[in-house]
């Protein structure tokens, strides 16, 4: 999993299942806790309003959401089809 993958995939973490721990987010994306603790100061600078509670770990302020993205028919299908012929 590349770098920009894993911060859009522990904000999805801390959006799901709400505060994390540092050790838990390095178990789930199979990384050190250094790297997490330095994607957590990646998405803070970036914007994302996180908190941390010392010994409990990282959680999203409350209200905070990444919006589901919603394709038509056609464009679903298109990005399907362009990942397909990008593949060959």
């Amino acid at each position: 999993m590349n770098r920009t993958d894993r911060l859009l995939a522990i904000v999805l973490e801390l959006q799901g299942k709400g505060r994390q721990r540092a050790e838990d987010l390095a178990a789930t994306f199979e990384t050190s806790k250094r790297t997490i603790y330095r994607d957590i100061q990646a998405l803070g600078e970036a914007g994302v309003p996180l908190i941390s509670v010392p010994g409990r770990g990282y959680s999203l302020m409350k209200g905070y959401f990444l919006p589901p993205l919603s394709f038509s028919t056609d464009e679903a299908t298109m990005l399907l089809l362009g990942s397909d012929f990008m593949a060959q």
